[in-house]
Order: C-alpha cells, then structure tokens, then sequence
C-alpha cells in the first residue's frame, strides 16, 4: 500500500507542481509531476546523456507501475482464497499453500514496485546530466535538488 501512496501522490501531483529555471531561454517552467519525464524530455532533448537516464528513470517508472498493479492482482487473488477458506471446518495444505503464495507474491510486487519507483532525485540526475555539458545553460529545480553551476567568469588576459 505504500507503493500505492508514493505512486499516486506523485501521479496524482499531492505535492504540488515542479519548477525548473534556466536552460538557453533562462526562463522558468512549471511542469506537472505526473507527467515529469515527458516535460523534461524537451528540455534536454539535445543532450544525449541526459536522454538516455530519463530513458531509464522512464523504463523504471513504467516497471514500477507494472509490479503495483500485479500486486493488486495477487492481492485481489489472495483476498479470494481467503474468502472461501473461511466457511470451511478445515482447510486444506493445498488451500493454505495458495493463500500464503499468492499473498506472498503480493507482497513481492509491491516491494518491486517500491524499489523501481523513481524519486525527484532520479529526474534531478537527468538535469544534473545535462548540465554537465551545458553549463552556461544549466537547469536548476529546488524541487528535484539540482542547483545550477555557479558561471565561470572568464578574466581579461592582463589579470593573468
């Protein structure tokens, strides 16, 4: 159920928007939580490292995803073998062995999908990425911790 809390907090935007300041227009964007790998995508779309961590904080998101809903099924299957073992005098090893299986693998899955959820901090990397190459464009975002470089000032060639 945590999973579930973390993934629709985030989805669902319980947090709030997500700002993010500079790049080559230095302005600063508003981006929906729910969709944050799509509205980062733009922004560091001609960094090639930086798009392939938000490829993979992306891949990470969609298996998490996938491991919660299973894990709903499991739930969903083990709650159903219970249920009918309720009204029975006695139960049998086979009846037990589905119930402690089917919820052991919904705890399993709900474990993975804690695991592969990305965190602001994941999104903060593919920013972090970016900057790296493109310091004098460089995002920053409270939000997902990434602070922009500070800007080298070049000195005339007489202080030298």
């Amino acid at each position: 159920m945590t999973a579930l809390a973390l993934l629709l907090g985030l989805g669902a935007g319980a947090c709030g928007p997500v700002q993010v300041a500079g790049g080559p227009a230095r302005s600063t964007l508003t981006l929906n939580p729910a969709n944050l790998g799509g509205e980062l995508r733009p922004l560091v779309s001609d960094e090639p490292e930086a798009t392939a961590r938000l490829d993979r904080v992306e891949r990470n998101r969609t298996r998490s995803q996938v491991f919660l809903w299973s894990g709903f099924g499991a739930l969903g299957a083990c709650l159903l073998f219970s249920s009918q073992t309720v009204n029975q005098p006695r139960v049998s090893s086979t009846s037990t062995g589905l119930i402690f299986g089917t919820c052991g693998l919904a705890i399993g899955l709900e474990v993975l999908s804690i695991v592969y959820a990305p965190t602001y901090g994941d999104y903060g990397d593919v920013l972090r990425a970016y900057n790296e190459r493109h310091p004098e464009t460089a995002w920053s975002s409270q939000r997902l911790g990434v602070e922009a470089p500070p800007l080298k000032l070049a000195m005339p060639a007489a202080a030298r």
